[in-house]
């Protein structure tokens, strides 16, 4: 489909080619070829003055009677960016085609009185102009017959001629559609703000060969703009009150705590009505930010349009604390394409806001339910220590998920003052990585040293290190809070350095 600067606007050359200029001679073609927006027929230099730009300045036989005066409507036009000057056949010199050349500017003569030139051209800009609004209502009526941002971008770029258009929050990338940008001209629009809304950008890139014209292109996206509003507006509405199950699940147990045999008979029946089904089998998904960073309720409108990249169908509840999806998965898939999944498609987007993600392990029916909700809040919680942006599997952490909730700075603390040596030495990292491994693999020197991909010798003479610094290994009583610490102290380095995140989905891999 054409472009709209192709497709209702006229053009110097196309009008000089066949339309109401074909009659007219070129004293000087300019370089570019310009855009016609309107004419008027100028009977004083005064009114050259005041035109606007893309305009055909015609002037009349008693303006165009001497040579100055043509000289100084030249310069006029060409300080106001008129399209052309039009000037009668018989008042032109080589001097003011020279003057042209040096200007720039498309200069014309016409054979017949310069009005009658005027006039048809004035009926076919309008005939021109009537068929863009035209095509503008047709346009909006298109966008509004759409039921989500992406389809109203994908509108947008098949209208435009195979356009990129993005809507940003902040440089994230919210939606899109239609074929990568490579570097070709954009138009950006800022949106409105409204309730719920962050700073929003529409852009429209186009490719690199496209002649744009900005205000056509921004004519189609100002005229999209309430359409995009409404639509996200509507999906706000529908998802808040499609999340209403979803929400449930956090106050469920709680309501029920009173009794437990009362908690095991309703929980299955409330959860059942509230659309849970006991066949089926779920993976839990939160979302959390920072201690430090307030709760936005603005942020949720822009977390669900991202949601929708991961699970179009399944709503994001706002709940105390972040935001919580219940996702059916299928017995056979295995459970961790789910988080997989969100690395890939949002995770570089959620560093940006510094959001973590935490899923829960997969299990069938509903009474689990609200325990994989906190098992996902929980992997989130641990992810926000690690570094904005991972997805963390509660399966992973199992019961080092416990670190989540420690207070790094006071452990970091402890281990200055009774680790020195460990926290002053330059291997430091090597010195925890090792420790880490040995206690992990009960005290095995040959696993130990199997998992850290090193000879049996070399962790023996590491271990001779580890205890140079002050590590003790052989008391029971001192094991588990050298294990914190040493935990802590790795996920410190970890998230000052590597943050080990997959380059591809940003999910973290435990070692």
């Amino acid at each position: 489909m054409p472009s709209p600067s192709k497709a209702i606007r006229l053009d110097v050359a196309g009008v000089v080619a066949h339309g109401a200029l074909s009659t007219v001679t070129m004293l000087y073609a300019a370089s570019t070829n310009a855009v016609i927006d309107g004419v008027v027929i100028v009977s004083d230099l005064e009114t050259i003055k005041r035109v606007p730009p893309n305009t055909v300045v015609v002037l009349s036989t008693h303006v165009g009677s001497g040579g100055w005066q043509v000289s100084a409507a030249l310069r006029h036009a060409w300080e106001r960016r008129a399209s052309a000057v039009i000037i009668a056949q018989s008042t032109y010199a080589e001097s003011v085609i020279s003057l042209a050349e040096r200007l720039d500017i498309n200069l014309m003569a016409a054979e017949q009185d310069p009005s009658i030139i005027a006039l048809a051209l004035a009926a076919e800009i309008g005939a021109v102009k009537s068929l863009a609004e035209v095509d503008l209502a047709q346009f909006a009526r298109a966008v509004t017959k759409e039921t989500t941002v992406t389809t109203i971008l994908k509108t947008i770029s098949i209208r435009l001629g195979g356009f990129r258009l993005t809507l940003e929050h902040d440089g994230i990338v919210l939606a899109a559609a239609g074929p990568a940008a490579d570097g070709g001209p954009t138009v950006q629009l800022e949106l409105p703000s409204a309730a719920n809304w962050g700073q929003l950008k529409l852009s429209a890139s186009g490719p690199k060969t496209t002649e744009l014209n900005a205000l056509d292109v921004r004519t189609y996206l100002e005229v999209a703009v309430p359409s995009i509003q409404s639509v996200w507006m509507a999906g706000e509405i529908n998802d808040s009150a499609a999340s209403a199950p979803t929400l449930a699940l956090t106050d469920v147990s709680d309501c029920l705590q009173v009794d437990a045999q009362l908690a095991d008979k309703a929980r299955p029946n409330l959860l059942a009505k509230l659309g849970w089904h006991s066949e089926h089998s779920y993976q839990a998904v939160w979302i959390a930010h920072p201690a430090h960073q307030q709760h936005s309720m603005g942020r949720t409108a822009i977390l669900r349009l991202l949601w929708r990249k991961v699970a179009a169908r399944r709503p994001l509840a706002e709940v105390r604390g972040g935001w919580l999806s219940l996702i059916p998965v299928d017995e056979s898939e295995d459970p961790g394409q789910l988080p997989s999944r969100i690395g890939e498609k949002v995770s570089s987007s959620l560093a940006e806001l510094g959001f973590s993600v935490g899923t829960s392990m997969r299990q069938s029916g509903v009474n689990n339910l609200p325990a994989l909700a906190q098992q996902a809040r929980v992997a989130a919680d641990y992810g926000i220590r690690i570094a904005p942006g991972t997805v963390t599997s509660f399966g992973d952490l199992g019961m080092g998920a416990v670190t989540a909730y420690m207070d790094d700075a006071a452990i970091s603390l402890v281990a200055g003052l009774t680790l020195p040596a460990l926290m002053a030495a330059p291997d430091r990292e090597q010195i925890i990585r090792d420790t880490l491994a040995f206690l992990e693999h009960q005290n095995s020197m040959t696993l130990a040293a199997k998992a850290l991909n090193i000879h049996r010798n070399t962790l023996q003479q590491r271990i001779n290190r580890i205890r140079d610094v002050g590590i003790i290994l052989d008391e029971p009583e001192q094991i588990l809070p050298l294990h914190l610490i040493l935990t802590v102290l790795k996920r410190t380095l970890q998230g000052s350095t590597t943050e080990q995140k997959d380059p591809h989905n940003g999910t973290i891999h435990l070692t």
